[in-house]
């Protein structure tokens, strides 16, 4: 590998001028190599492992000494917001979820909360599924978190009208035939205690 080394020089002037000379750095060794890969797979995993520890940190309210909650001992001790945790923690969970697809290591799993946090709306079934789909479309790489978001959009149902909340006195039309309401159907009224049915109001 070629690095550039400045060194100063001068010209006609005797102003100082930088010139660069190609200074060749000596190959990694075998152990340069194997430390490389187990401190890039450290840095990568740094955000899994900060998640399994502070998933223990509170199912054991271990912070419980100086703190009433958790969320108030993430910020003081870590000045982590009240979201970034509970993210850590469903992030390792589903690494470990994925790991199991493959237990013996030569899994691509993944290296940020940001490729995990999509597959938390998921099954564990199909945050496997989306995953080696997400991994076999980056040509066996790590995908990028976007990759895996928009892969989990297309599993999940577009919302629609039905699945607005409805309060006391909201109308509900239903138009057509459902197999709830055989009938043709008149517009029905929501009231505290009044089931829909069949039957005609």
């Amino acid at each position: 590998m070629k690095t550039s080394k400045l060194t100063a020089a001068s010209d006609d002037n005797n102003v100082p001028v930088n010139s660069a000379i190609d200074e060749i750095e000596p190959a990694l060794t075998y152990e340069d190599e194997r430390d490389r890969l187990r401190l890039e797979r450290q840095v990568e995993r740094a955000f899994y492992l900060a998640g399994s520890a502070l998933r223990e940190l509170r199912d054991r309210k271990l912070y419980r000494s100086t703190h009433n909650s958790f969320a108030q001992y993430c910020q003081d001790r870590f000045g982590m917001m009240r979201r970034h945790p509970y993210r850590l923690i469903d992030a390792a969970i589903v690494v470990e979820n994925i790991i199991q697809m493959c237990p013996n290591g030569t899994q691509i799993i993944p290296t940020s909360e940001r490729q995990c946090r999509p597959l938390t709306k998921l099954e564990p079934e199909q945050q496997r599924e989306v995953w080696a789909r997400a991994v076999e479309l980056a040509g066996n790489k790590i995908p990028s978190g976007k990759m895996v978001s928009e892969l989990v959009s297309q599993l999940k149902p577009k919302p629609n009208n039905l699945s607005e909340k409805l309060s006391v006195g909201h109308k509900v039309i239903v138009s057509g035939t459902h197999p709830l309401f055989p009938e043709p159907c008149v517009p029905l009224k929501l009231a505290v205690g009044c089931p829909l049915s069949n039957s005609k109001f």
